[in-house]
């Protein structure tokens, strides 16, 4: 996270406390995050991939590599 911006820092660090809170340990999340004034707020949290507006070549351009691809490694070695 040494490369984030500081509000993007604050997002990564209130959703991993999110994920915890829900038991998610492993695998593909969906969420939404807003920040107000008071902070983030959670619009909505998936154990899912990204939905269909997303599209696998823009996140391959992202990302650096391929969702699908990830989450495979992932579940053969959480």
């Amino acid at each position: 996270m040494k490369d984030l911006e500081p509000g993007h820092t604050q997002m990564v660090q209130y959703m991993y406390s999110v994920l915890n809170a829900v038991g998610m340990k492993w695998g593909l999340c969906h969420s939404e995050v807003k920040i107000d004034k008071k902070g983030p707020v959670l619009i909505e949290v998936n154990a899912r991939p990204v939905g269909l507006a997303m599209t696998a070549a823009y996140l391959d351009e992202c990302l650096g590599y391929h969702l699908t691809d990830m989450a495979v490694d992932v579940y053969l070695d959480p």
